[in-house]
């Protein structure tokens, strides 16, 4: 946090005298605690949430799709309340994570470090029970709703896990989703905003061990009436000393959009959609195939795969 200059006053009332600290700059708190920048430790064991969404408040050019609309995030009928938990090895008050501070001048071009990392004894995070929903503007908030004197958000549900007309389930969630960390190397990422240095606006860094471990993987469905899609997704390094190796990952904002990507070749990973069954399990309709009800259609996965130079770019309209 160089060229920042931290005033501190302090009055003595019991005095008549009035003593004003010198002004303590960054170098000078560098030499007093041992750091340049500032470094938080945060414990929570378990973060949870009604409902997050990502609203587009104009929709598209369109006289017929110009009013604003939703992707949320929310409980469903297998968990009311989803949130986010982190996999410690045991009980403790350690941090879970620690975010390392800095400011540089950058020659010109400042800008603001964020390293984060995952606490000691943090093995993984675990994603409660969720359902991704498309919504219309009836059902979302808008800024005015979180005014203090008339604090009134909108939900998609009408009571319960019960959703508001115009509502669309997409994706379910019924059981967790675990992300497991490889114990020697945890996941990490640094990110830079105003200039960015190191090119990126973020940078990954650490290995995954897996996704959903269980044989079976963890249970996805995509909804579609009595057209949808179950599965059991799983993920994981082809290495399981190594894992997935994050480094050369990205992240960024460039003009036209969000852009996602690596640098080079990836390590390798296996991942599988097991048991996937279209259509509701056990359904029958007598002029379709010989009228034989709905099955599974086996499994499908990829082992030993890797990426090279990838690059996905997410845009508006």
């Amino acid at each position: 946090m160089k060229n920042k200059n931290i005033g501190f006053w302090l009055l003595l009332a019991s005095s008549s005298s009035v003593f004003a600290m010198q002004p303590l700059d960054d170098q000078s708190l560098a030499a007093a605690t041992g750091q340049n920048g500032l470094t938080l430790g945060i414990q929570a064991d378990k973060v949870k949430f009604n409902q997050v969404a990502l609203i587009d408040t104009n929709g598209i050019a369109s006289t017929s799709y110009n009013s604003k609309a939703g992707f949320v995030i929310a409980g469903n009928s297998t968990n009311p309340v989803p949130g986010i938990e982190f996999i410690k090895a045991a009980v403790s008050g350690n941090p879970s994570f620690n975010i390392a501070m800095d400011t540089d001048a950058g020659g010109g071009n400042p800008f603001l470090n964020l390293a984060i990392s995952m606490g000691n004894d943090v093995n993984g995070i675990r994603l409660l029970p969720f359902s991704v929903y498309l919504a219309p503007s009836t059902s979302l908030s808008s800024p005015s709703d979180y005014a203090l004197t008339s604090y009134a958000p909108k939900s998609i549900f009408s009571s319960g896990t019960t959703v508001n007309t115009g509502v669309k389930e997409i994706i379910r969630s019924t059981g967790n989703l675990d992300i497991n960390f490889v114990q020697t190397n945890k996941p990490r990422l640094n990110i830079q905003l105003g200039h960015a240095a190191q090119s990126v606006m973020v940078k990954f860094g650490g290995a995954i061990q897996s996704i959903c471990s269980a044989a079976t993987g963890c249970p996805i469905t995509l909804v579609s009436d009595n057209t949808g899609a179950t599965f059991g997704f799983k993920f994981a390094g082809t290495n399981t000393s190594t894992g997935f190796v994050l480094d050369g990952f990205y992240a960024g904002v460039e003009p036209t959009g969000l852009t996602f990507g690596n640098t080079g070749a990836s390590s390798k990973f296996d991942a599988s959609l097991n048991n996937v069954t279209l259509g509701n399990m056990g359904t029958q309709n007598t002029t379709t195939f010989n009228n034989l009800p709905n099955g599974s259609m086996g499994s499908f996965g990829v082992t030993g795969v890797s990426v090279t130079d990838f690059k996905m770019k997410v845009s508006g309209f």
